[in-house]
C-alpha cells in the first residue's frame, strides 16, 4: 500500500506543492507542482470531490457540475459530473 503526503505552500502568484508516495518507507514518486490562483477559482478538494460524486449519485435531479481537482501527481485536471436524464 502507498502513503502518499501532499504538501502546499501559498506565494504571491500561486501556491506552490510537492507530493510524495512512498510504499515501505521508500519513495517511489516525488515531484513538485505549481497551482496558479486562477486555477483555483473551481477547484475541489479530494474529500470534497468523493463527497460530490456520492451526493450526485444519489439526487434525483439531473445536471451538470464542471469543476477542478489535484490528481494524485499534482496535475490539475477538469472533472465533469454528470447526472445523466434517467
Amino acid at each position: 500500500m502507498f502513503d502518499r503526503k501532499t504538501f502546499l505552500m501559498q506565494e504571491q502568484n500561486g501556491l506552490y506543492g510537492r507530493i510524495i508516495l512512498k510504499r515501505d518507507d521508500e519513495v517511489k514518486l516525488e515531484k513538485t507542482f505549481k497551482i496558479m490562483y486562477t486555477d483555483l477559482q473551481t477547484f475541489v478538494s479530494e474529500a470534497t470531490n468523493l463527497l460530490l460524486q456520492r451526493l450526485i449519485i444519489q439526487q434525483k435531479k439531473n445536471g451538470e457540475i464542471h469543476l477542478k481537482a489535484l490528481t494524485n501527481f499534482g496535475n490539475i485536471v477538469k472533472v465533469n459530473y454528470v447526472r445523466p436524464c434517467s
